[in-house]
């Protein structure tokens, strides 16, 4: 039998040729494959930097808005870096700061700050914080070749024109430094009372579950049709002479006495268990039972309302219900500084809704003009008055939680702005 020369040649010639379709077809299948790798890669990267910019966004302003008036972004931004500069301890920078805030606390006085040389916008900054793990590059030559026969053939141009990647570069800014005292904030503070108060630990909390329970009773038969006013005054008897009790023992150490002799010492508690009360008090009207049955407190829409109510809860408390700054003067402190709290928010809430008109104008002025109420901008009328504005109110011209901002003159002839929030009857 013979074998001719051209059948070999182009038996081989065929099988090469399926090996060469065979690559061409996988190496196509990797390019894809690879394309759409890094498209999912790349969308992935979009949104871990959406989430993490605006966790950080948040952390900062909210940081920013306990320094005071003066404050910065760049301040917050320093106070962040001093706690690791990631979003963990942003997250602890904000918790210490807001939780002082609330709790009366300058938290100005405590951070030190030094300048840097250079400066950014608060964007600017916030990239700079990203993890540099959420970075992506483009593919360089030969990161992606093809197979077989085509293993020389570089797809990296290929796929990056396919799924465009913009090399990124961490860029860092001198902003200066900030150095937090966080002995002085509430935590620290918390943290140096347990330890001096090591062996004095045991407190008796009969006082918290008796104030509770008065309470719940109180407002239990206040809500019924006809109501016992004798019962609900004997309960709210009970309740006070509760507080007198404790606070006499806070006041002296748990060695005081009153007219009737010793009191009983284990009814104690804390000053902020006095001050909840009248707070959740005042924020019943706006609770809202879930469907899965519990009860939460729902302001939004209400803020301004729900601002007034707190603020006349806690001044209850030095005016009327124990107005014996001799012997409550401690909780008088702690209730003026729950005030100071409320107002601390009332102002971030002005200033918030300011700086949103102010964004919304550049953005588009023509929207705001048409009717935008949340802010109202009335610096450019003459004659505005707190009195005209409380009648302009009454009369509708303000919808609820609108902040209003006008000019007006002091007693010594100073000339300056002033911005108030219309709860919906009275302006605050």
């Amino acid at each position: 039998m013979k074998i001719r020369l051209a059948d070999v040649i182009g038996g081989a010639a065929k099988s090469l040729d399926q090996r060469l379709q065979e690559d061409m077809r996988r190496t196509e299948e990797r390019a894809e494959n690879t394309a759409k790798e890094r498209r999912l890669k790349k969308e992935a990267q979009k949104a871990k930097e959406k989430e993490f910019d605006e966790a950080m966004t948040t952390y900062v302003e909210g940081i920013q808005s306990t320094l005071g008036t003066n404050a910065t972004y760049g301040d917050a931004v320093r106070v962040v870096k001093d706690y690791g500069g990631n979003l963990i301890g942003a997250e602890r920078a904000y918790k210490a700061f807001t939780e002082s805030a609330d709790a009366g606390i300058d938290t100005s006085t405590l951070v030190k700050f030094s300048q840097g040389t250079d400066t950014a916008t608060l964007p600017e900054l916030i990239a700079s914080m990203r993890p540099a793990s959420t970075s992506m590059q483009p593919l360089g030559t030969g990161d992606v070749v093809g197979t077989g026969f085509l293993k020389k053939v570089d797809l990296s141009d290929r796929i990056n024109q396919q799924v465009p990647v913009t090399a990124q570069t961490r860029r860092s800014f001198n902003i200066g430094e900030a150095t937090v005292d966080r002995k002085g904030l509430l935590a620290g503070l918390e943290g140096q009372a347990k330890i001096s108060s090591a062996n004095a630990k045991k407190k008796n909390t009969t006082y918290t579950a008796l104030h509770v329970q008065l309470t719940e009773q109180i407002m239990a038969e206040q809500e019924k049709t006809n109501p016992n006013t004798t019962l609900i005054q004997d309960l709210t008897n009970k309740r006070k002479e509760a507080h007198t009790q404790w606070l006499t023992f806070q006041l002296n150490e748990g060695g005081a006495n009153n007219d009737q002799g010793a009191f009983d010492k284990d009814l104690v508690t804390s000053i902020p268990t006095i001050i909840k009360s009248y707070k959740d008090t005042a924020m019943s009207k706006f609770a809202v039972k879930g469907i899965d049955g519990k009860i939460s407190t729902v302001i939004s829409g209400n803020e301004g309302e729900a601002f007034d109510l707190e603020k006349s809860a806690y001044q209850e408390i030095i005016s009327t219900g124990y107005e014996d700054s001799t012997k409550f003067g401690l909780l008088h402190q702690n209730a003026r500084a729950a005030i100071a709290s409320v107002d601390r928010q009332i102002l971030t809430f002005k200033n918030k809704a300011e700086v949103n008109y102010n964004r919304l104008l550049n953005e588009d002025a023509a929207l705001v003009q048409s009717g935008y109420t949340k802010f109202v901008d009335l610096t450019n009328q003459q004659g505005v008055t707190r009195n005209t504005l409380q009648q302009r109110g009454k009369a509708g011209e303000f919808s609820r939680n609108s902040v209003v901002k006008f000019r007006t003159t002091n007693q010594e002839g100073q000339v300056g702005t002033v911005k108030l929030l219309w709860t919906g009857y009275k302006f605050i």
